[in-house]
């Protein structure tokens, strides 16, 4: 497993985080139908709306998963929210960044991921993303597009949800 990689504004990303007053293990019903509509749309067990914060990532919402929070060395959403496109692995086995990955080794068997960045104010505080028990072949160009319009979508309900939001 790789170091995890740092958002370059990782302060200022950081404050974007903290200032949607969404960090923690509570869920938010909310975003419950982009989760499950994602893990129907894509054919995967898994999706979940994740927040990365400088060490842990916490689910907001998710569809096949039994935990609320990882710790961000093995999240894959950690690595999703330093591109500005989604974040594909099709073989997480195969690829030496994650093939020692706890979630991939243990469960939840992480083989296929695919997330979008959760952007605010021009910063990505987390990810929408979908995963699979089985490796992928391909993720097409126009599943990218689907996956960052519902990036996009769960990025205005956390916006409406916010103490400064009218």
């Amino acid at each position: 497993m790789t170091d995890i990689p740092i958002h370059p504004e990782e302060n200022e990303r950081l404050d974007v985080l903290l200032s949607t007053h969404a960090l923690g293990e509570e869920l938010w019903p909310e975003l419950d139908e982009l989760t499950a509509f994602a893990s129907d749309s894509y054919g995967t067990p898994i999706a979940a709306v994740s927040l990365v914060d400088q060490d842990r990532q916490f689910f907001k919402s998710q569809v096949g998963l039994d935990v609320r929070q990882t710790d961000r060395k093995s999240a894959f959403c950690a690595h999703t929210i330093c591109e500005k496109d989604p974040f594909v692995v099709l073989n997480a086995e195969e690829d030496q960044r994650f093939a020692k990955n706890p979630l991939v080794t243990g469960a939840p068997d992480i083989r296929f991921y695919a997330g979008a960045p959760i952007t605010i104010n021009n910063m990505p505080i987390g990810s929408i993303c979908v995963i699979a028990r089985e490796p992928r072949e391909a993720f097409s160009a126009e599943e990218r597009k689907e996956l960052k319009q519902l990036a996009e979508r769960a990025a205005e309900i956390i916006q409406s949800k916010m103490p400064d939001a009218a």
